[in-house]
């Protein structure tokens, strides 16, 4: 049973599903600046071996992230208390920026500090720790979701759009960063920003699956918004007016499920 806290909204199951779907939802605070978690394997009894390995496990993925261009995965303990943990921003912030996500994200791991298995998203970095050994491949919890402001794309730009950030998704597992970004120019609309990202862990088959299987899923619904976001634990994809969509949360849509820096950053102008 998964069970989530999203955007400080209690819910379970069925309820958190249909929430979802409905733009009434009075809980939907969609991509804000507080982070998004996610709870796995909740017990009442979490040993003491395990938050003082947790606890020295995010000191080191907080201690190491900016030396390593801003992605770091470690373990801490051993046998049954060996816990993974990796924590990465996006390719675009900067250094200083990373640090301050990476200080807000873990702050807020104390949300699921009843959980052995714990993801939480900010716009601009990616913690997740667990027992489960899920460096480097997917691991049996995961989610998928996707956001777009309530703000119709001009039909003369959507297949544009869409096409734009399907060249980015298809060049971003090759990069160093596996980040891809560029500008679209549609003329008397203006510009759009795209980029894409996935787990630095993963291997380049596993990041172009993921990045496929968020555009193949969610473009039919989405594809004709001026702003979304499509993520998941192993990837996201951003598109927007370069005005900045995002930059004021202003998003009023959103779907989702579960089942399963430093360095120059390249870009695409189009």
């Amino acid at each position: 049973m998964v069970d989530m806290d999203m955007f400080n909204c209690k819910l379970n199951g069925f309820v958190l599903f249909s929430c979802f779907f409905l733009s009434s939802c009075p809980c939907l605070a969609l991509f804000s600046s507080t982070p998004r978690y996610f709870c796995f394997d909740i017990t009442s009894n979490v040993s003491s071996s395990f938050i003082i390995n947790r606890d020295k496990l995010l000191d080191s993925l907080s201690a190491n992230l900016s030396i390593h261009n801003g992605f770091y995965t470690t373990t801490r303990g051993e046998n049954s208390t060996l816990i993974y943990g990796l924590l990465q921003c996006r390719g675009d912030i900067s250094v200083q920026n990373c640090s301050t996500c990476a200080d807000n994200i873990i702050k807020k791991s104390s949300t699921c500090e009843n959980s052995t298995d714990s993801a939480y998203m900010l716009p601009t970095c990616f913690l997740r720790y667990s027992l489960e050994n899920f460096i480097g491949h997917e691991s049996e919890n995961s989610y998928t979701g996707a956001t777009a402001i309530n703000l119709t794309e001009d039909p003369g730009v959507v297949s544009q759009g869409n096409n734009f950030m399907r060249k980015l998704a298809s060049t971003a597992p090759s990069q160093p960063l596996m980040f891809q970004e560029g500008i679209l120019d549609v003329g008397q609309e203006g510009m759009r920003h795209g980029f894409v990202q996935c787990r630095r862990d993963l291997n380049v088959s596993a990041c172009d699956k993921c990045l496929n299987n968020l555009l193949e899923k969610y473009i039919p619904q989405f594809g004709d918004n001026r702003a979304w976001e499509f993520s998941s634990f192993s990837c996201s994809i951003w598109y927007e007016d370069v005005h900045g969509a995002f930059s004021d949360r202003n998003l009023t849509n959103e779907t989702s499920s579960t089942g399963n820096t430093g360095e120059t950053k390249p870009s695409l102008a189009v």
